[in-house]
């Protein structure tokens, strides 16, 4: 992909659906010039219509004064305080795909080309209007499936994350520029930062980029959908559980301990969020070697789960653990078939337990409550969601290169080693971070990132 940002570029940015309107975009220095010959009120130029809306008429055929003419509205940004960061007009006109293709072949032949996939927001990094980060949040935005996923990408594309990026990147610069500055004093031992400060600064970065990788680990591990999984003992009512939750009678209901052998799982779609729900074999006394073979595999999925949904029966002591099985990640408690509990029972687990949820499918009690805390908890921990998924593939290696780097730049300030040493590290660190938000970039990355746009974004 070419990188030139002097070309104008043109493209349908609703596609050829027929919707009730169709809007043209078109971005370069030569915008106005390149649709003034369709545009009826030729006395009208950019700064007529800048910043703002006009009521404009498209002439399908400029040099013939009797040809039909199309109302549409213009809008134009006649600066660089636009979305792709240099002059941007857009035409809003009928969805009529044959009037906006004719519309598009007037536009081209005006020496205006058409846009390639995401050049329009390629423009707008290459402008610094945008980082590679919030560039991808665009594209999350559009592949978004739900709404924790739009919701996710667009707190990317507000740039929180990316501030955050900058913020320690230009504190790593200004760090890296104290010890470099200092090599010119050697002789005269002045140092400008101390041997702390350096600790401190180079630790905080770490600090924050291991975070960082933490989150992008566990987004790429949930593959975009919260994984949140029904545990618990043997016959506390987890499969009939399951089953209320998903409205279907998937998991075999038995008397009988020991029922659900296998995990069983649904994804389920609750007020606009999706999740994989997961349903779990109980501990057994004594299992056989395949039967433990199973618990390692349950146990294993257990602790890649975003939630924990732990169901302890009301016939059981609360007292009393209710089962060996992993626990990591956040956790729901519940108290499971809740129409046997009397109320010196209820009030004995609120104080000594804690467990406050109480369910009962047989009678349909707290079904759903249930799932609207457990979308509570799942929005709650992608609230701290720093990263969506496709930035948090790309950049994971460079973010490991980085502290990497970092890490070592701490051993060498431990040991005494020079201060360009040190510096040395910091650069490199420096680099992987570069690599994240784009102020390092080559040619091959900005192809990967951009093709996977749609014309006309």
């Amino acid at each position: 992909m070419s990188l030139s940002i002097n070309d104008p570029i043109a493209a349908l940015a609703t596609g050829f659906t027929g919707d009730v309107r169709g809007v043209i975009r078109i971005s370069g220095s030569r915008s106005w010039e390149a649709i003034s010959a369709f545009i009826e009120d030729s006395y009208c130029d950019l700064n007529t219509i800048a910043n703002h809306s006009s009521h404009q008429f498209w002439k399908l055929s400029p040099t013939d004064p009797s040809s039909r003419k199309v109302p549409v509205r213009v809008y134009s940004w006649p600066t660089t305080r636009s979305y792709s960061g240099e002059p941007l007009i857009e035409i809003h006109a009928p969805g009529a795909p044959v009037l906006l293709e004719r519309m598009l072949e007037q536009i081209f032949s005006r020496g205006v080309r058409p846009a390639r996939k995401g050049e329009f927001t390629l423009r707008a990094f290459l402008s610094g209007k945008l980082d590679l980060v919030q560039a991808e949040a665009v594209l999350g935005v559009i592949e978004s499936d739900d709404a924790s996923e739009l919701r996710s990408a667009l707190t990317q594309l507000a740039g929180g994350i990316s501030r955050k990026f900058g913020v320690i990147r230009d504190d790593l610069l200004n760090l890296q520029a104290d010890l470099e500055a200092g090599l010119d004093f050697t002789d005269e031992g002045l140092t400008f930062v101390s041997v702390e400060e350096i600790k401190t600064r180079i630790e905080n970065a770490i600090s924050f980029l291991e975070e960082i990788l933490a989150q992008s680990s566990e987004r790429m591990w949930h593959q975009e959908l919260p994984e949140v999984i029904i545990t618990g003992e043997t016959n506390a009512g987890k499969s009939s559980l399951f089953n209320a939750l998903i409205g279907d009678s998937v998991s075999i209901i038995s008397e009988e301990p020991g029922t659900t052998r296998d995990l069983n799982s649904r994804i389920v779609c609750w007020d606009g969020i999706s999740l994989r729900l997961i349903d779990t074999a109980g501990d057994e006394e004594s299992p056989s070697e395949v039967i433990r073979e199973a618990y390692r595999l349950r146990d294993e999925r257990i602790r890649r789960a975003l939630l924990r949904v732990v169901c302890r029966p009301a016939n059981s002591d609360p007292r009393v653990n209710f089962s060996q099985q992993a626990r990591s990640g956040a956790t729901l408690e519940i108290t499971t078939k809740g129409d046997l509990l009397t109320k010196e029972m209820v009030e004995r687990r609120e104080t000594e337990v804690g467990i406050i949820q109480f369910v009962s499918v047989l009678m349909g009690w707290g079904i759903e409550e249930l799932k609207r805390e457990i979308l509570r908890k799942i929005r709650g921990a992608f609230a701290h969601q720093s990263l969506i998924g496709s930035t948090a593939a790309r950049c994971r290696h460079s973010l490991e290169t980085a502290v990497e780097a970092l890490k070592r730049g701490i051993i060498l300030v431990e040991g005494k080693a020079g201060d360009e040493l040190v510096a040395e590290e910091l650069r490199s660190g420096l680099d992987g971070l570069g690599e994240v938000t784009g102020s390092v970039y080559t040619e091959d990355l900005l192809d990967r990132i951009f093709s996977r746009f749609c014309i006309g974004k």
